[in-house]
């Protein structure tokens, strides 16, 4: 964050190191959750790491893109996007996500005027729609979700658009994958290990899917 930027609640701040620019994300730790969803959201993880550094190869597209990120977490991927030129729009079904990755973004130099920051559920999502680029890292892990996303998915994207997927191989995510080729997606997969210090090293697969 810039010298004397502050989250009322962080217990940990990360540099996050890219090719071109660093970000930095301030996380408050493991929290405990108390509704009906099954939410990880507190943490940067190697998959959303991958994820933003995917985005670097795709920098012409970006700029001036319009991106919705999905279960958005902290918001790093998102916060990427951002700064090399894209709108944003951040979603998460948890409020305090919503806020912290508020904080996240205009602290990493985006702007009220390109971003929005939505709380949303899958289930009953609001009217928004006509994204370039869609990006989500480790929101497909449970299965009970997955009818609802792609529907999802299908309602906000604009022709041609791009879906980013990042997740660890788990079978889940295979079968997630698997039904979106089935409704017409085509997939390309692109594998790394991040080796960021104060990250797992997972092996992390970027789906990247059109129509």
């Amino acid at each position: 964050m810039p010298t004397g930027y502050h989250i009322d609640g962080i217990g940990r701040t990360m540099l996050l190191p890219f090719k071109d620019f660093t970000i930095t994300i301030g996380s408050p730790g493991v929290q405990a959750e108390t509704g009906p969803k099954l939410l990880f959201w507190w943490e940067v993880t190697s998959a959303a790491y991958a994820l933003a550094a995917h985005l670097e190869s795709m920098k012409n597209r970006l700029a001036g893109a319009r991106v919705i990120e999905l279960g958005c977490g902290l918001g790093l991927a998102g916060i990427y996007a951002g700064r090399l030129g894209a709108e944003v729009v951040f979603t998460d079904y948890s409020a305090q996500a919503l806020q912290l990755t508020k904080m996240n973004a205009l602290g990493n130099g985006l702007t009220t005027e390109r971003t929005q920051f939505i709380q949303m559920d899958w289930d009953h999502p609001l009217d928004i729609d006509d994204f370039d680029i869609l990006l989500g890292s480790e929101i497909i892990y449970d299965y009970t979700v997955h009818g609802a996303l792609i529907k999802l998915i299908y309602k906000l994207l604009r022709p041609n658009a791009c879906v980013l997927l990042a997740d660890r191989k788990r079978l889940a995510t295979s079968r997630f994958i698997g039904k979106m080729i089935q409704v017409g997606f085509e997939c390309e997969k692109f594998t790394c290990t991040p080796h960021i210090t104060g990250l797992p090293e997972q092996e992390i697969t970027i789906y990247q899917m059109g129509k």
